[in-house]
């Protein structure tokens, strides 16, 4: 039986749940790899885009994304998660406000950099 292992910890909640052996070699390894991936699985090594639920077992095409809005419940992408805790869906929901905002500060202090750059002046026609 596989041991019980703690997810990642976001903001003091630890989801546990019990991954079977089998899928743990269809986890990425990547150094930046998305928490999502706590929670799902690969279908095919070699094919990024087709990600397994570990609660359900569905198969979801589009990538880590689509199956997070499909543990999450967004509705209009695919079907909800019925098998999804709770705390789980609030992890996801919090790792993605966190990306989004992370984002929007890069893009705003990019923003800023081309501002101060952008000295233009302006010719007149002789």
């Amino acid at each position: 039986m596989a041991e019980e292992i703690p997810a990642r910890n976001i903001e003091g909640n630890v989801a546990r749940f019990r991954p079977s052996p089998l899928l743990r070699h269809l986890k990425p390894n990547a150094p930046n790899q998305d928490i999502a991936w706590d929670w799902n699985s690969l279908k095919d090594v070699n094919n990024r885009k087709q990600v397994t639920c570990d609660f359900c077992g569905k198969t979801t095409t589009g990538g880590i994304t689509r199956a997070k809005r499909h543990q999450m419940g967004v509705r209009g992408d695919c079907g909800s998660c019925p098998k999804c805790p709770d705390d789980i869906k609030e992890a996801l929901k919090a790792a993605l406000l966190n990306k989004k905002n992370e984002r929007e500060a890069y893009l705003k202090e990019i923003n800023d950099l081309d501002e101060e750059h952008e000295e233009v002046e302006e010719i007149s026609a002789i």
